[in-house]
């Protein structure tokens, strides 16, 4: 007999924006066991036409060796973490799980995943064994292009179901409003609920 679907937990999160010309990015945390999935969301557009995706994790591995809370050096991962055709680089995003359970989300400031740096000191300890996901820029292949955004304009999008999901349980998500635009844009809500497959 199949497994049903079902959603639980909506979680509203919104309202976010930056100076006109630098992206606006909305960071969703995985849960043990369940798929990120965005049932609603709206967006403003600048004063120019832009476009907004819903990076996907690109893959994971966990840290070989514990990492102290305000660093960010020292971070060794159990193998590559993103695609082989997409190896961990300088600017990829990435999400860091903290020893307090929630997760960091960060760039690489250099290095590869045998060796790299993080651009934002870390918050908490990170323990060895502790996942780490790599999401790469949101240009790169495996991530879903959500809306192409009209200048001056706000859209809004709502299904009973998901507009987007997360491609597997327990990974994070990042919502990447490119937000290029001579006038600031923002990303005014995102509903997020949970799916158990």
């Amino acid at each position: 007999m199949a497994t049903q679907a079902y959603l639980e937990a909506i979680e509203q999160i919104g309202y976010k924006t930056e100076s006109a010309a630098t992206p606006i990015e909305m960071d969703i945390s995985p849960r043990p066991g369940k798929r990120i999935a965005i049932k609603s969301y709206g967006f403003s557009c600048g004063a120019t036409a832009t476009s907004v995706y819903a990076m996907q994790s690109l893959g994971s591995a966990t840290l070989t060796t514990a990492v102290a809370s305000n660093a960010t050096t020292g971070f060794i991962g159990t193998g590559e973490f993103q695609t082989t055709n997409n190896a961990l680089a300088s600017s990829d995003y990435i999400a860091v799980e903290l020893d307090d359970g929630t997760y960091q989300f960060t760039t690489v400031a250099t290095g590869t995943y045998d060796d790299f740096s993080i651009s934002d000191a870390l918050t908490d300890s990170v323990a060895a064994g502790n996942k780490m996901f790599g999401f790469g820029l949101y240009s790169d292949t495996g991530h879903q292009y959500i809306e192409a955004l009209t200048a001056s304009t706000h859209f809004t999008r709502d299904s009973d179901g998901a507009l987007v999901a997360a491609t597997a349980k327990g990974t994070p998500m990042k919502i990447w409003h490119a937000n290029d635009a001579a006038v600031a844009g923002s990303v005014d809500y995102i509903a997020v609920t949970w799916l158990n497959k």
